[in-house]
Parts: structure tokens; C-alpha cells; sequence
């Protein structure tokens, strides 16, 4: 179900001709919804995004994506790697910063809004398409296999909805998982929230519009509405902190750099 659904949807449970609304328009509705959409996104953390990040061979740090909330999986040339901080590098060894090689921890500087990896990387990302010196941005496809989508082409290049040219990154790159914000009201888009909980916005801006008054307040109608909505929300909380895997994944014979720092985290930084 899209916005513009739910929100005629609104006007229907209200008994309301939407071409001529006698208490609420399209705007006042959407402000009711995503005044909701927000509020849960931040309690059950609903809106999960990735980011591809190009490297270069001697920088270690890295710009977050805007809506970045809290990143919680970094990978390196499709393997996982841990979390440290800034902190306990310094504790360990205070020249860590001259350290190169291949990353297998990171850190997240909040004050620029950075990614940061140790040990700094020696190489560069491998990258398809255009040349790295044309100073075309990477940008994130959402695909099953791959990294970039491929939306258009011209002349043998992919290239992006705005007519950027895409690189495709095959090897030595960066993958951040974060939670981020909800994508923007479209009215032809589906809401970010699971497809069975999106009367969670519904019940919400019902009871937000009940609250205000119709003209006038109808508590007791806006407390059912608020039950309603809450016991969706209360759904999407647990599913959001129990996310059940979709593969099962052995730890027998995993690779290197997915073992636990206490496995393979050295007494000094400074001997890697």
C-alpha cells in the first residue's frame, strides 16, 4: 500500500470527501504521518540502508552518509570486520595512525561524521566502467548480487537516475549497514515500514486527528486509535530486534578476519 493510499484511506475511516475535506487536507494527513513514521523509525529502528564506499590506497577515513544514524555491520572486500574506537587504538599503541595494510577494524568519528579504518588501507578499490580519475562518485545500487545497479546505459557506461555515470566496485571496497531515515512522501511509494504494519501510519494519524479535534477533541476515540497503533508498533519493535536470518551460516571454517578480536587481536596494535 502506498502514501497516497493510506492517506485516502484517512478520508474514508473519517467519512470525509477527500476532494473537498471538511477538517483535514492531503498536507495536514501526510504531517500526521510522518510525524508517526519518525517516531517509530527511532524506537524500532525500521529504515536499514548499505553504502558502498570507494577506497584510496592512504586514507583511512571516510564520509558517513547523511542520514547515518548509527552504522552497525562494516564489511571489507565482502568480508565482515570489527569494531573498535578511536579510544583503545590510542591505549594500544599511540602510533597506530602510521599503520597500512589491510583493514579489519573500524571506528566512527561522530564529530566529522566519519567512518575510520585500521590499519590504514595500501590499496585501492578496483573499480569498473569509468576511469577513477574522471572524479565520478560511486553511487549505491540496491541489488541481490551485486553492488551498483545498472539503471541505463550510454555508450558502454552505466549510468545513474540523475545521468552520472556509475562505477561498479569488484573488489577492495567498503560496505557500510546503518540505520537511516525514512525515504521522503511520494504518493506513489510504499512508507518504510513493513508492508503488514503500514496501517501503524493509518491508526496513528487517526488518532493524532481525534486528538486535535474534529473540531472539537474525541479523546476517547483517539486513545482507541493510539491502542491500535501501538500494538503494531509494539510488533515492529521485537521483529526489529529479533531480525531472523535468512541463511544459517556455520562457523566452521570461516574465514580469518571474521573471528573474534580475543581470537586474533594482537597485545599491541603496534605488532601488527
Amino acid at each position: 500500500m502506498n502514501w497516497g493510499q493510506l492517506i485516502t484511506l484517512f478520508h474514508s475511516y473519517l467519512g470525509q470527501d477527500q476532494a473537498s475535506p471538511t477538517y483535514f487536507s492531503d498536507d495536514a494527513v501526510r504531517v500526521f504521518m510522518h510525524k508517526a513514521l519518525r517516531r517509530v523509525n527511532g524506537n524500532c529502528k525500521l529504515v536499514r540502508k548499505r553504502q558502498a564506499i570507494n577506497i584510496t590506497a592512504g586514507t583511512s577515513t571516510y564520509d558517513l552518509p547523511s542520514d547515518c544514524h548509527e552504522v552497525f555491520r562494516v564489511a571489507y572486500d565482502g568480508a565482515r570486520i570489527d569494531q573498535y574506537s578511536q579510544a583503545r587504538l590510542n591505549a594500544d599503541n599511540t602510533t597506530w595512525r602510521t599503520a597500512t595494510g589491510e583493514p579489519y577494524l573500524w571506528y566512527v568519528d561522530r564529530l566529522d561524521n566519519q567512518i575510520g579504518l585500521y590499519p590504514e588501507p595500501s590499496v585501492s578499490s578496483t573499480v569498473t566502467g569509468a576511469s577513477q580519475e574522471d572524479g565520478v562518485p560511486v553511487l549505491m545500487g540496491d541489488t541481490e548480487d551485486g553492488i551498483i545497479i545498472d539503471i541505463t546505459t550510454d555508450d558502454g557506461f552505466p549510468l545513474g537516475e540523475d545521468g552520472v555515470p556509475v562505477l561498479e566496485i569488484t573488489a577492495n571496497h567498503l560496505e557500510v549497514y546503518y540505520w537511516g531515515e525514512p525515504a521522503d512522501f511520494h504518493h506513489t511509494t510504499n512508507p518504510d515500514v513493513p508492508q503488514w504494519a503500514q496501517h501503524f501510519l493509518l491508526y496513528s494519524a487517526l488518532s493524532e486527528a481525534f486528538r486535535v479535534g474534529l473540531p472539537d477533541q474525541d479523546l476517547e476515540r483517539a486513545a482507541a486509535w493510539a491502542v491500535m497503533a501501538g500494538d503494531l508498533e509494539e510488533r515492529m519493535r521485537i521483529r526489529s530486534a529479533n531480525v531472523i536470518p535468512k541463511v544459517h551460516r556455520s562457523n566452521i571454517g570461516q574465514h580469518p578476519k571474521h573471528r573474534s578480536i580475543q581470537q586474533r587481536f594482537p597485545a599491541t596494535i603496534g605488532d601488527v
